[in-house]
């Protein structure tokens, strides 16, 4: 989670590895087990002293899931829907980010402006890391 102008916006963990901001690509792995949480809705929590967001069924991340798991996905979020309410995708019946998604380019963007940030208050941006963000919506 990073602070914009805008307010708090979440990264992908994969734009972080590519930006080398606290995440790193594990390469030679021919295999990654995934723990995700579901909650009623899309929220942010602390993990291994780090702010991570719940589970999002996204579009990208449900096609990247085992068709049985996609079936048991779409009962959870189905069966919480109201009653004769539309059909919508799994995606609009879970309802929204908790926070936007910033997108590669604006992540790229927003790490050069912490870096100049950084220069120019003498600080070098390899070695000190941007101040954790504080939120009270956090669930620790």
């Amino acid at each position: 989670m990073v602070q914009t102008a805008a307010g708090p916006a979440l990264i992908r963990a994969r734009h972080l590895a590519e930006l080398r901001r606290g995440a790193r690509v594990a390469r030679g792995l021919t295999w990654v087990t995934y723990h995700h949480l579901l909650l009623p809705a899309h929220d942010l929590l602390w993990a291994e002293g780090a702010v991570t967001e719940s589970y999002y069924p996204g579009p990208l991340t449900v096609r990247s899931l085992l068709p049985e798991d996609r079936m048991a996905l779409a009962s959870a979020v189905l069966s919480a829907r109201q009653p004769g309410a539309p059909f919508v995708t799994l995606e609009q019946a879970y309802g929204p980010r908790c926070l936007p998604l910033l997108s590669l380019h604006k992540a790229r963007l927003r790490a050069r402006q912490a870096d100049l940030r950084r220069n120019t208050m003498g600080l070098n941006p390899a070695r000190s890391a941007p101040a954790p963000l504080q939120s009270p919506s956090i669930r620790p």
